[in-house]
């Protein structure tokens, strides 16, 4: 190859790198199933969560003569067009309107899990009149486990609004809105871009040639990836069952070219999630 194509080739690869990142950080972080107002200082809550995030399975680079563009989700089979997350969420009522959370995130088909921790604080709650909602603010940090080669971790910041409305003295009615703001942090560990022969065979690649392949993605850091999205749910709550139903829009964005990272875009995305819990 030329070095004009090596120099493309390699760009192809760190932008297929930032979106598969990307992606994979929206669909991790889409779903919140939580409601502005707080357990109460002894409360807990159990869930079983379902998630769904679509993904854009197209094939991402230049073609070459001797190389077509290739798809950024390294699968053994056909690229994926979503990502099916269930999870188990449990949360914690402490003083002072404040809740503390853990979730585990699988993601299905996959030998990755996610785990996230999360605080949240209701600014104010329980006013009778319907004019005036719940209001709380949510930080949650997310890191992504089961690959070593990947450091893929994201923070959320979220603000939440929601009202309860009793039905008959026996079902609650919650519906709530969210705006989150995800920042996403990425970056690989030293990976083998080129061709290698078993030692023993009459040409084994020597150290120096493969150190020639080897390289790492750069990290894509928290500050300029950051991505806005508006969620709006419904919790139905009665005696000590809860369920939840949510809807996640996420607008597109574009990501300007940078020293490492060339300039992409994500497409917009529409997700939902699912929740069935115990709350007591």
């Amino acid at each position: 190859l030329s070095d004009a194509e090596s120099s493309q080739l390699a760009t192809d690869a760190r932008m297929r790198f930032a979106m598969l990142s990307s992606e994979m950080a929206l669909a991790l972080t889409s779903s919140l199933l939580n409601t502005a107002e707080s357990t109460g200082h002894t409360g807990w809550v159990i869930d079983l969560e379902t998630a769904y995030a679509p993904i854009n399975p197209g094939a991402v680079g230049t073609a070459t003569a001797t190389q077509k563009a290739r798809g950024y989700w390294p699968t053994r089979g056909p690229s994926p067009y979503g990502l099916w997350m269930p999870a188990l969420h449990i949360r914690k009522g402490l003083p002072f309107s404040f809740e503390l959370g853990a979730r585990s995130i699988y993601v299905s088909q996959t030998e990755t899990l996610a785990c996230q921790l999360e605080v949240k604080w209701t600014l104010h709650e329980g006013m009778p009149s319907i004019y005036s909602p719940d209001v709380a603010i949510r930080f949650a940090g997310t890191r992504l486990l089961g690959n070593r080669d990947w450091d893929l971790s994201m923070f959320d910041l979220d603000l939440i609004v929601s009202r309860e409305f009793p039905l008959g003295g026996v079902i609650k009615l919650t519906p709530y809105g969210a705006f989150k703001m995800t920042w996403m942090s990425s970056e690989s560990g030293v990976m083998d871009f080129g061709p290698t022969r078993p030692a023993g065979t009459a040409n084994p690649t020597s150290p120096t040639e493969v150190t020639k392949s080897q390289t790492l993605f750069p990290e894509l850091a928290y500050g300029p990836h950051n991505f806005q999205r508006y969620l709006v749910g419904l919790r139905m709550t009665t005696y000590l069952i809860s369920l939840g139903i949510e809807g996640n829009f996420f607008p597109g964005q574009t990501f300007g070219a940078s020293r490492d990272y060339p300039r992409y875009a994500v497409k917009q995305a529409f997700s939902a999630a699912f929740r069935l819990g115990l709350e007591f």
